[in-house]
């Protein structure tokens, strides 16, 4: 399977039937466009089980949940066509039975896919999955980078280029997403922008609260007049190294960006003020292996942000 964008060859695109979809397969379109691809739209339908009805109507039951299943998916059918004539003229359809998470990864993989596409619509940030149709269990799932595509995100690529963000944590889950950024920014036609952002949890006060806790715990005094301020700017330009040594050179501009503080308000506050098209992530088995996160980035804050993101396995 190629995860690669800068050799992508096909996008899998998960439709759910809904008005979002409409800027979902438009996205997808013009991103394949961009990368030389193929897309190849899929709507899983995954049948609902655990309904009692009574025996002396079984029959006549099982009669019209065949009818209605059969009208659904006929009226799927003609969504997706509807679809691929106005956005993607290109593009291809199928209908799957089964679990989201599970038909999706299984036809990525046979597709020898480079991405995984699915749309959310406005108000799904909430914590509980499934909130686009597609259970969470698809990043944990998927061995190729997963993109989110917020509804009204009409294009990908802008005329004057594209601004990346990665929120890297100095993991090789974010190394990875570095790479993944780089490759996708190499297929810009116009100058393209790549931003990397590292924030610190630690702030001045934690930062002496913390030491001095530990001091505490070996019977030690106290440190007087630690210049926590310097010892945090220090901390920042080791980081500031690392991230450095991620960044492959070329002819891109690249950015890097160290904050300190909690992560899911600077991640927002940075992507606000550089104005990115698109956030990377990358997942990781570590720190947080807490499937509500990726990196150190709560799922729920990902959403609320309102930008197309992408989950770099």
């Amino acid at each position: 399977m190629v995860s690669s964008p800068s050799q992508c060859k096909t996008i899998i695109c998960g439709v759910q039937g809904t008005p979002a979809d409409e800027s979902l397969v438009h996205y997808g379109a013009s991103l394949a466009k961009a990368l030389c691809a193929r897309l190849h739209l899929i709507h899983c339908h995954e049948p609902q089980t655990g309904y009692w009805f009574p025996p002396i109507a079984g029959a006549e039951v099982l009669e019209v949940i065949s009818e209605m299943s059969k009208n659904s998916e006929s009226a799927m059918q003609s969504h997706l066509e509807h679809l691929i004539e106005r956005f993607a003229t290109k593009a291809s359809y199928e209908l799957l039975q089964g679990p989201p998470a599970t038909q999706l990864v299984e036809k990525a993989k046979e597709k020898e896919a480079c991405m995984i596409l699915v749309g959310a619509r406005e108000g799904d940030h909430r914590f509980i999955p499934p909130v686009f149709s597609v259970p969470l269990s698809l990043f944990n799932q998927s061995p190729i980078p997963v993109m989110v595509v917020r509804e009204g995100t009409t294009s990908f690529w802008r005329d004057e280029g594209l601004k990346v963000l990665v929120a890297d944590d100095l993991t090789p889950g974010g190394e990875k997403a570095v790479a993944f950024a780089e490759s996708l920014l190499s297929k810009a036609s116009a100058p393209s922008q790549l931003e990397l952002l590292h924030v610190n949890p630690l702030t001045e006060e934690l930062f002496l609260s913390g030491l001095n806790s530990a001091l505490a715990s070996a019977r030690q005094s106290p440190l007087q007049g630690l210049d926590a301020k310097a010892a945090l700017q220090a901390m920042h330009q080791e980081f500031e190294k690392a991230l450095s040594k991620r960044l492959h050179g070329g002819d891109l501009k690249a950015k890097i960006h160290i904050r300190s503080g909690k992560v899911e308000e600077e991640l927002s506050m940075v992507a606000d003020q550089l104005g990115v098209d698109l956030i990377v992530f990358g997942r990781h088995k570590g720190l947080h292996r807490n499937p509500f996160y990726f990196g150190r980035v709560p799922f729920a804050s990902a959403f609320r942000l309102g930008i197309p993101f992408a989950v770099v396995p």
